[in-house]
């Protein structure tokens, strides 16, 4: 009924009639030859009693998102031509009948595969990574992993993508099309910033300050293509590649410099990674005597796995480090020696498990990484060495230790957009004879942003928003909050986020989240208090540029002092990131 409520509106009233609730009394199958009844029965999971519910009926049907209908039971088996229809054949009271009326087709073979769009990337950069192959039986679950690992790319624009298969009922075939539009890959980082002054025990400045850092990044760089004078546009690419150039300095005297290189696919024929890296870098300090300098090289070589599952890959790498220190002790009082030549050589195996479905927003999935690394154990074989009265620069002159780490990280979609992120680390460091202690090197500092741009003695940094950089840890022997940390050989660290998309435009993805973390180091196992930890909460924004790659900014709160002497909480804290998620 409509009712004039005055000169310019109208009040329009409703009469709604609900009606009784229906359940379902019987479902029946027919026109299934494939699957057992009791089997279809069992993945529709609507039973007799149940509230009669169409728009579940559907999702069970044609779609759940997951695979788990009965619609992605036939299709991941080849039956492309599949239809269910749900008929009320009896309605009695409050009872429904229905009888799901199936048409199973014959099942379809892939007859050709092809992309579009690609205008930078070599087609076989995409067709080796796709499930779906020319002859093999169609499937909706290797369309889905293919879709999935074209994102995991990091070529194109996720919002875009567009998998269109083209069937043909009377052949018996199907053809797909990937439709995919180009994003910038490749990353330029030319700044400067204030990073924070890092001062040696007597507080002379050994690090820090203005930092200007030129960083080239080409992710999907050719070498094939080098000497195609037509293909400098401004540089080769298109092969999936990458090369990574680095220069990083300030005026108190710290200069590093690097180059890598990845071969994804190690002679086109296997997902068999090679990668190469090359890094100097020199600190000193004139008004301390101090000076390092650091030389890095390594190979890594990675498999993708197909036990347990194909989402596994392993990583195998060997590096070599060479440290000249002078007047180390007058720096770090993690060091008891002035003057060393450090040699460290030591090899990592890696496991990793990748499966979001898409590189810069992940709606869903994880990421679980386990690596152990270690040098000879070269105490082992000196067992009439007294490592505990050894001076240090001869001890650690080819320096020993086992590292393992351990890293989980899920995506959980709520709805929509909104994406709740657990993330748990640990991190262990360890001798293979007690009396040769813990190494200096290698340790684990936590607090601020984890980037660490001053990376002395292979240091890990750990970022724990609400604290300062490298805040967080064991101080030396009557030390006070106020003194560097001298870092720790265990760790561990727990986050939850809550994110959600300002605009996922392929231009500057942005999005806000809410975050929670708890961590802490210690300087060995004695020391572990698994429950002792500094805790933090806050807010931040995150946005993906082309050529820079991502910017964060966070506020956090830290409820913990930072070291038992601090007055307080540490409070409010404002933390930066550039190139690294927490």
């Amino acid at each position: 009924s409509v009712y004039i409520y005055d000169e310019k509106t109208l009040d329009v009233e409703l009469k709604v009639f609900e009606g009784g609730q229906y359940y379902i009394r019987n479902i029946t199958y027919s026109g299934n030859y494939k699957y057992s009844s009791d089997s279809l029965a069992t993945l529709l999971g609507i039973e007799r009693g149940d509230i009669y519910n169409s728009d579940l009926l559907d999702r069970r049907l044609h779609g759940d998102g997951q695979g788990l209908d009965v619609s992605g039971l036939y299709l991941d088996d080849g039956y492309l031509f599949f239809n269910a229809d749900p008929v009320e054949v009896a309605v009695e009271g409050d009872s429904i009948d229905l009888e799901i009326r199936m048409f199973e087709g014959p099942q379809a073979t892939i007859r050709d595969v092809h992309v579009e769009g690609n205008t930078k990337t070599s087609d076989y950069v995409i067709l080796r990574e796709l499930r779906t192959l020319p002859g093999q039986k169609f499937s909706r679950a290797d369309l889905i992993r293919s879709q999935r690992e074209i994102l995991n790319l990091g070529y194109f624009n996720q919002e875009n993508l567009q998998v269109v298969p083209i069937p043909d009922p009377v052949s018996g075939t199907v053809d797909i099309k990937y439709v995919v539009e180009e994003k910038p890959s490749d990353q330029l980082q030319i700044q400067g910033g204030w990073g924070g002054r890092i001062r040696d025990q007597s507080g002379n400045v050994i690090g820090g300050g203005f930092v200007g850092t030129v960083q080239l990044g080409f992710n999907n760089f050719s070498t094939r293509k080098f000497f195609k004078k037509k293909a400098w546009n401004p540089i080769p690419s298109g092969d999936g590649q990458k090369l990574n150039l680095a220069v990083q300095m300030n005026g108190v005297g710290w200069q590093n410099y690097s180059i890598s290189f990845l071969e994804p696919w190690l002679g086109g024929k296997r997902p068999n990674s090679l990668g190469s890296s090359v890094a100097y870098s020199i600190n000193k300090s004139a008004s301390s005597g101090f000076q390092m300098k650091t030389i890095t090289t390594g190979l890594d070589y990675g498999m993708r796995l197909k036990w347990p599952d194909d989402f596994f890959k392993s990583y195998a790498s060997l590096t070599y480090k060479y440290y000249d220190i002078k007047n180390g002790s007058r720096a770090f009082t993690a060091l008891n020696f002035d003057d060393a030549f450090i040699n460290i050589i030591s090899g990592r195996f890696t496991v990793d498990r990748t499966s979001i479905d898409a590189p810069i927003y992940p709606r869903s999935g994880s990421q679980i990484t386990f690596s152990v690394e270690g040098t000879p154990p070269y105490s082992l074989f000196k067992k009439n060495t007294d490592y505990a009265a050894l001076d240090d620069a001869k001890k650690f002159k080819f320096l020993e230790y086992h590292k393992w780490k351990f890293s989980s990280t899920w995506y959980f979609q709520i709805v929509k957009n909104l994406v709740v992120k657990p993330k748990v680390q640990f991190g262990y460091l360890g001798s293979y004879r007690e009396e040769y202690g813990v190494s200096p090197f290698e340790r684990f500092y936590l607090g601020g942003s984890g980037l660490g741009q001053f990376n002395f003695y292979g240091w890990e940094y750990i970022g724990l928003r609400g604290y300062p950089d490298n805040s967080i840890g064991p101080r030396a022997e009557g030390g006070n909050f106020n003194t560097q940390p001298v870092g720790g050989s265990v760790y561990h660290k727990y986050s939850l986020e809550l994110r959600y998309p300002i605009t996922l435009n392929q231009a500057a993805p942005i999005w806000a989240l809410v975050f929670g973390e708890a961590g802490n180091t210690w300087l060995g196992k004695t020391e572990y208090q698994p429950f002792s930890l500094k805790r933090s909460a806050g807010v931040g924004l995150r946005v993906m540029l082309p050529m820079v790659g991502l910017l964060g900014v966070d506020w956090g709160y830290g409820f913990d002092k930072i070291a038992p002497d601090a007055a307080g909480p540490h409070g409010s804290q404002f933390t930066f990131i550039i190139g690294q998620e927490f």
